[in-house]
């Protein structure tokens, strides 16, 4: 791929998350994630995003967020990197949110060992996520056909294999937003709808702690002083 067709397929994907569908679509995974936000402590979280998406609710108890958004596998916004190498050490962030992000990077495998690794022991990650069997994918295959703009879909089945394999175990997975691609937000919608068949859903995951190897320790004798005097040979001591 050239780097003039790879510029233009940026742009494409960059236009199909300006559209109506897909903003409104970002709102409800908003609204979706916040109560899980609200019930987070820490000093620093990561949020990955596809671009043009609103701010998040605010989170009292987690101090600094570092956001990123995600083009054509790229990163930009308060850093500069790649999403296959993210810049930032081991174990950095309490929460790391993933906001429609890895339809446009190439699906869980493209992101799960650099979130797995820049995730602490015992962090949340949250992913909200298109859902491949739902309205949604007749649309966004129709759009790719049309400007090139596809993405990767990924069910929640795919995110929990990727995840476990690299230590951070699904809990939880909900279905949010329209069931079919629509300007305006689910929330006019009944509420049995987009829970049972919503275009997005959100997963709820938690790294494992590092594995501790008790030491075995080794009997040592210890000489035990009489504290009033020596006993008499052939004497026993009284045992309860």
């Amino acid at each position: 791929m050239t780097t003039i067709t790879a510029a233009r397929m940026s742009e494409t994907v960059a236009a199909l998350y300006e559209t109506p569908q897909l903003r409104a679509l970002c709102a409800d995974a908003t609204a979706a994630l916040a109560p899980e936000l609200a019930g987070l402590a820490g000093t620093h979280a990561l949020l990955l995003d596809a671009g043009g998406a609103p701010a998040l609710p605010p989170t009292p108890l987690l101090a600094v967020w570092t956001r990123l958004e995600v083009h054509a596998g790229a990163l930009s916004g308060d850093l500069l990197g790649n999403a296959d190498a993210l810049p930032f050490a081991d174990d950095s962030f309490r929460a790391v949110v993933l906001r429609l992000a890895a339809e446009a990077i190439g699906g869980p495998e493209a992101l799960a060992d650099e979130l797995a690794r820049v995730l602490a022991p015992q962090g949340i990650a949250l992913i909200a996520a298109l859902h491949p069997l739902s309205l949604w994918q007749p649309w966004l295959a129709l759009r790719a056909h049309r400007g090139g703009a596809a993405l990767t879909l990924a069910g929640p089945g795919r995110w929990r294999s990727a995840l476990a394999a690299r230590g951070v175990d699904v809990y939880a997975v909900r279905r949010y937003g329209a069931a079919w691609p629509r300007a305006q937000s689910a929330r006019t919608q009944p509420r049995w709808l987009h829970a049972a068949a919503g275009g997005g859903y959100m997963l709820v995951a938690r790294k494992r702690r590092p594995a501790m190897i008790p030491l075995r320790l080794r009997p040592r004798p210890a000489a035990v002083a009489a504290r009033h005097g020596t006993l008499a040979p052939g004497a026993h001591r009284a045992c309860a």
